[in-house]
């Protein structure tokens, strides 16, 4: 197995509404520039869409996430 990145553990990752309903707005601040990778996963841990995957700068952000797979498709409420 190839290790990834190291996860950054002072982020604090803030979803709302929690659970969703049709969609949802992630927030996020880095205190320095991070290479981040953002997505939605089920319970199991199945990547259900990627939001973002970049290099970001230090500050605070938003993502909004419409409530759709990667396919397009509406995912029920508690993904």
């Amino acid at each position: 197995m190839i290790p990834g990145p190291k996860p950054v553990e002072s982020v604090r990752l803030l979803a709302t509404p929690n659970p969703f309903m049709g969609g949802s707005t992630i927030a996020f601040a880095l205190g320095h520039a991070e290479d981040v990778t953002l997505g939605v996963y089920d319970l199991t841990g199945r990547l259900v869409r990627s939001l973002q995957r970049c290099r970001l700068a230090d500050g605070a952000y938003r993502f909004e996430w419409n409530g759709r797979d990667a396919n397009g498709r509406r995912v029920p409420a508690g993904v």
